[in-house]
């Protein structure tokens, strides 16, 4: 003879979830009868075997049943795991908190003194000496950049005072015009650009010598400048035959 329990189902619902709350997993001795036949008995598996009546099955069961099935009636707060989610350490965890004293004390103690004194002198002398005078000799003039002189000018054919940019104004007569002029040896040294005498420097050559004409004494580029009142006539005079060695002395260079 079946006997029926008549205690309430919401007092036996909350004896079953606190019951379940310790260990979330189906009772496997459980057991308990069909509403619709009480004459048959089955286990919690039996909620979830038939998928298509699941639903059915937890709605109708459930309420009574979740708390010795709670897994089944999905009645647990987190379902258990079938293994351990780490393996335990083989070793024992590091402290937390440094060790107070170090490991070990200090080999040695600190000197008192350095390990050797200073030395008193420098070690070695300059390698060389200063030369008494310098390498080469200074050139009268920098060589400068390869440009055209903006002061320097000459009188052209028809005696007009022209200078470097006339070479080039009128491009029609350019090419004439740098061909005739450029040849001239104060020209291809004013006006180095437009003539492309970039590859001869623009100095006096330091050992040249020429004689003046009414002693015959011989004098260098430097002398050419030497009275301020006479440089002009001196350059008139002598340029046109030493300006190629005195480009500087004879006011060819650029500034």
């Amino acid at each position: 003879m079946h006997i029926r329990s008549f205690l309430p189902l919401s007092i036996l619902s909350a004896f079953y979830v606190v019951g379940g709350a310790a260990s979330c997993a189906d009772d496997s001795t459980h057991t308990f009868n069909l509403i619709w036949d009480n004459s048959i008995a089955v286990n919690c598996t039996w909620l979830t075997k038939n998928m298509k009546q699941v639903d059915y099955r937890k709605n109708t069961y459930c309420p009574v049943q979740r708390g010795k099935c709670p897994v089944s009636c999905d009645n647990c707060t987190i379902a258990p795991t079938k293994s351990p989610t780490k393996a335990p350490t083989g070793s024992p965890s590091l402290s937390s908190s440094p060790s107070k004293q170090p490991t070990k004390a200090p080999v040695k103690a600190p000197s008192l003194s350095p390990s050797k004194a200073p030395s008193k002198q420098p070690t070695k002398a300059p390698v060389k000496a200063p030369t008494v005078s310098p390498s080469k000799v200074p050139t009268t003039s920098p060589i400068g950049p390869c440009v055209d002189s903006a002061t320097y000018q000459w009188l052209n054919g028809l005696a007009i005072s022209v200078d470097c940019g006339w070479l080039t104004y009128n491009p029609l007569k350019k090419t004439t015009r740098i061909a005739t002029w450029c040849s001239n040896t104060d020209v291809s040294f004013a006006c180095r650009s437009t003539c492309k005498t970039c590859n001869t420097p623009c100095q006096d050559v330091a050992t040249f010598t020429f004689n003046l004409t009414n002693v015959g004494e011989p004098r260098n580029c430097s002398w050419l400048t030497k009275n301020v009142l006479q440089k002009d006539n001196r350059r008139v005079t002598y340029c046109g035959t030493i300006g190629s060695s005195c480009p500087v002395s004879c006011g060819y260079c650029a500034p």
